[in-house]
Parts: structure tokens; sequence; C-alpha cells
């Protein structure tokens, strides 16, 4: 019995499932036909609305009321003329004329100054003067003889000398360029011969020295104040006495 009651309770079971599986299935099925209508209905909508669409552009556009005038603009205002006291009228310049500006000129680019550089001049060559022709040469013989024992210590020899020279000077000259010991002291009318090629006064008696002569006369005065001349002949002569 018991075996028939579970039996009898499975079958419930089932037929109960299977009535539950059919009333979703229409629910669904209900479900879905409902949203297709929705659908269908957005179509229908929307193409109303592209028809609309459609036949107001093709449609001619509808005349808008007349407006009133429109108010006066600054532009209409500038092209009236206004009174002026005398009765004149002046007429002003239309709007867009005294609202357009020139544009600003571009300001020219600065130059700069070229500065002239000053042509280079060359200088004329300032002629130079004529050389003065070379002073003749001048020129005197000198001979030295020392003492007996020694005899002439050098023979007569040519020396050039400049104007104005004395009898020292070329002494002076003629020893330094012979490498000819002399030994002098003063100048001019003090100057005195004390010493030729080592041999001093005294050394052969209390008289004796250094005497010069030009052109065979005795000096008589200061070999340092007497001048030569070209030709001369001067000689100095150890003398024992």
């Amino acid at each position: 019995m018991q075996r028939w009651m579970k039996f009898a309770a499975i079958i419930l079971a089932i037929v109960l499932c299977f009535n539950l599986a059919g009333c979703s299935s229409e629910a669904e099925k209900g479900h879905i036909s409902e949203e297709k209508k929705m659908v269908s209905k957005v179509e229908e909508s929307e193409e109303k609305n592209k028809d609309e669409k459609k036949t107001e552009a093709t449609s001619p556009a509808k005349d808008s009321p007349v407006s009133e005038a429109p108010a006066k603009t600054e532009a209409t205002e500038n092209k009236e003329t206004t009174s002026v006291p005398d009765n004149t009228t002046v007429q002003s310049k239309p709007a867009a004329q005294t609202a357009k500006q020139p544009a600003p000129a571009t300001a020219p680019t600065k130059q700069q100054p070229t500065t002239q550089q000053p042509a280079t001049t060359t200088p004329t060559p300032t002629q130079k003067p004529a050389a003065k022709p070379a002073a003749p040469e001048m020129a005197v013989t000198v001979s030295i003889v020392g003492p007996s024992d020694r005899g002439t210590i050098l023979g007569a020899t040519k020396v050039t000398f400049k104007e104005g020279a004395t009898v020292l000077d070329v002494l002076v000259q003629l020893t330094g360029k012979r490498n000819i010991q002399l030994d002098y002291s003063g100048s001019g009318a003090t100057a005195y011969v004390a010493g030729i090629d080592n041999i001093y006064e005294f050394d052969y008696g209390a008289k004796s020295g250094w005497i010069g002569k030009l052109n065979g006369t005795s000096l008589g005065k200061s070999a340092g104040t007497v001048k030569v001349k070209d030709g001369d002949s001067i000689q100095w002569l150890y003398t024992e006495k």
C-alpha cells in the first residue's frame, strides 16, 4: 500500500513538473509576443517621424509674419545727417568706413648708415736732398824714430784724418791701429806725450824725451793745438841730450 502511495506521489510530481513547464513556456511565449509588439510599434513611430520630416523638407516654407521695422542700428544712425547750429548739415561717414581703420604701415627697416672710408692716398715720396759730395780724403805722413839703440820704430806711414784734426789726434789714431804703446796726458794746450813704445822721457839722460816736428820744423807748442793739413809730414823723434 505504501509502495502504491509513493508511486502515486511520484507520478503526481512528474505531472506537476510538466504542467509547470508548460505554463512557463506559455508565459515565455506571451512575453516574447509582447516584445515583438513593442518593437513593431517603435518601428512604426520611427517610420512616421521619417515621413513627417520628408514632407516638411519638401513642403514650401510658410511665410513668416512681417516683423516690425528693425531698430535703427548705429550704421543707419551714422548715415543720417546731423544738424549744426548754422543750419548746415554735415553728412557723417558710414559706420563701416569709420570702423575700418587703415592698417598701421610697417615701419621701414632702418638702414645702417654706411660709413664711407676715406680714400687711402698714397703719400707722394718726398725727394731726398741730393747727397753732398764726399769730401776729398785728406792724409798726412807720420814716422816714429826712437833712440840710437832702438832706431826707427815706424817708418813713414800714410794716415787719413778729418778736417780739424791735430798732430796729437793723428798720433793717437796711428798708434791705436798699429798697437804701439802710447802714454800722454792732458788735452789741447796742456797735452804732453810722455812715452811711445815704452820709451819714456829721461830714460836716456836728464834732457831726453819725445819731440814732434811738422814738415821738418819743431812744433814749438803743444801737439794738441797744432792742426794738420792734407799732405803734411809729421815726425816723432826721441832726443838723448
